[in-house]
């Protein structure tokens, strides 16, 4: 099953409960804030000064339960929302606000998993210097963990998003 048969399955499906994925969050070393110090954070947020932001984040998928099975793919992908400008909505641009994929940064399957999580390190995004075009203006973007059992078919997701302060 290709990324978009999975995105589409998703977004014309009610949301079930998940058995597996539990969380996804993100991490980066803040090196701006106290100068001349290296602090670990969760983003949460892009705030006033994108361009303070980092260049590379760390992924980190948590697991409510690891599956017996292993006939299943897990894939973590990075999307960013445009929003168009009044110019954008002309012509054969984005006619609305829309996520739009932006890097697949993991796939595989969990008979790797040990302790309930997969960390992706330094993954290297731009999370705010690309703000805006004379197109459309770039309002945040999330990282999405899916899950899908080839054997029951069952598919799962979990998103983090994080917008933008304008």
């Amino acid at each position: 099953m290709t990324y978009l048969s999975l995105w589409l399955t998703l977004l014309l499906s009610p949301d079930p409960p998940n058995d597996v994925l539990k969380a996804v969050n993100i991490f980066y070393h803040d090196t701006i804030t106290v100068k001349g110090k290296d602090t670990y954070r969760e983003l949460t947020r892009v705030g006033e000064n994108p361009f303070a932001k980092p260049t590379s984040v760390d992924i980190r998928l948590t697991l409510a339960t690891i599956p017996k099975s292993t006939n299943n793919d897990i894939e973590i992908l990075i999307e960013e929302l445009y929003e168009p400008t009044e110019l954008g909505t002309s012509g054969d641009g984005l006619a609305k606000r829309t996520w739009v994929p932006h890097q697949v940064v993991f796939h595989g399957n969990t008979n790797f998993i040990k302790d309930g999580r997969i960390e992706i390190k330094d993954i290297k995004y731009k999370t705010a210097y690309f703000i805006g075009s004379i197109l459309y203006l770039k309002k945040g973007f999330r990282v999405v963990a899916l899950f899908y059992d080839r054997e029951t078919t069952k598919l799962e997701r979990v998103e983090k998003d994080i917008m933008y302060d304008m």
